[in-house]
This record gives C-alpha cells, sequence and structure tokens, in this order.
C-alpha cells in the first residue's frame, strides 16, 4: 500500500485563492502571483529565481493570452 495520497480539485475549487495555489504545487520551476490581499490591496510576489526583466516578460506575455481570450469567457465580479 502506498502512503502517497492525491488531493482532487472539483473544478469550482479554482475560485478559491488556497485551493488553486495549491493545485499548482510541485508543478512550476519559477512562479509570480499578483492577488489582491485581504485588505483589498494588489500585492505582487515572485520567486527569488526569476528577476525584473524575467518578470516584467512574464506579465506582459501573461497580457498578451488575457486579451486574446474570448470575452465570454470573462466571470461576473461577486463584490
Amino acid at each position: 500500500m502506498s502512503d502517497n495520497v492525491t488531493k482532487l480539485f472539483t473544478r469550482k475549487a479554482a475560485s478559491d485563492p488556497d485551493s488553486l495555489l495549491e493545485m499548482a504545487k510541485g508543478d512550476y520551476t519559477k512562479v509570480s502571483t499578483i492577488g489582491v490581499n485581504n485588505k483589498g490591496a494588489l500585492e505582487v510576489r515572485a520567486s527569488t529565481n526569476m528577476g525584473r526583466a524575467e518578470l516584467l516578460w512574464l506579465i506582459e506575455e501573461f497580457k498578451l493570452i488575457l486579451l486574446s481570450m474570448p470575452a465570454s469567457d470573462e466571470v461576473e465580479d461577486d463584490d
């Protein structure tokens, strides 16, 4: 018997930031996060193996992907 436990996430789990981060665990060599903290302020973090130039490139690539997504995929804000 194996001691490995696999946590199964539902599609709705991505709506919870902690679950989303847990789902990403172990899949990346470099990471950055952009989010809104509990006080409502924008907060950015990145792993220390990523310099500012690489982080800026990553943000610009993300913008291109986001802008190329169909508008019908947008989710309404709960606030």
